[in-house]
């Protein structure tokens, strides 16, 4: 730990006008304004990101690299508050499916037993859409969730669609579903949701990092549905 705290003061020192240069671009790229004093503790934090990114990126052998986005000026404790869930939910009760019925029978059927790949990257076969932000709202249950989907149905239909994540946040916490809408929830209610209620895409119902009225009307446009309820994938 203390080699790691030498290296990023090091990396501070040799990389001042550096650091000026990509801390100016990083303010009109994100349109952030600060007063004097703001300004000066925000360069403090992005110097400190902008060391570590430098420290990553000189490794060898990574499978990745780190970049700057519109974090890098915040504080932990500001990250950890934007993107967590406020206050705690209570656990799903999961929809068990019981092998022996006749729903447990249908789904048995349609299984299939393959050969494993070695390898499987669905984002090259376009199964993965991009990365999408929550914002203040901690909608991820709701993210992963559609995300999920949407590459289910792009394996069997070879269209990605973005679905609606808003929809989930808006319709999935009245009862038998038990999300929370932007104070949290589960990936497994949210399925239980698009199963029994179905869901629009993206397009139809957009995102606003908030939780609102469930928008019925849409959500019951069976010409805006891209999974209808009861839908099996």
């Amino acid at each position: 730990m203390h080699s790691l705290v030498v290296l990023i003061l090091c990396v501070l020192l040799s990389a001042g006008d550096d650091i000026d240069e990509a801390y100016e671009q990083y303010k009109q790229k994100y349109h952030l304004h600060f007063n004097s004093s703001e300004d000066a503790f925000r360069r403090g934090i992005f110097a400190e990101s902008y060391a570590r990114i430098v420290e990553v990126n000189g490794r060898n052998g990574l499978s990745y690299k780190l970049g700057i986005t519109e974090f890098a000026a915040m504080t932990d404790e500001e990250f950890s508050n934007l993107l967590v869930c406020k206050d705690s939910i209570s656990p799903p009760v999961a929809r068990i499916i019981d092998p022996l019925s006749e729903e447990g029978i249908r789904h048995k059927n349609k299984l299939r037993v393959l050969a494993p790949p070695k390898t499987v990257d669905w984002r090259s076969a376009g199964a993965v859409a991009p990365v999408r932000k929550q914002n203040g709202c901690g909608s991820c249950y709701a993210m992963a969730a559609t995300e999920a989907t949407e590459g289910i149905l792009q394996i069997k239909t070879k269209k990605l669609v973005p679905l609606s994540v808003q929809q989930i946040v808006d319709c999935s916490s009245s009862s038998p579903f038990g999300n929370d809408g932007c104070k949290g929830g589960f990936q497994v209610n949210s399925y239980y949701y698009i199963e029994e209620r179905g869901i629009v895409s993206e397009s139809s119902y957009p995102y606003v990092a908030a939780a609102g009225a469930c928008k019925t009307n849409i959500t019951r446009d069976v010409h805006k549905q891209c999974l209808r309820p009861g839908d099996l994938l």
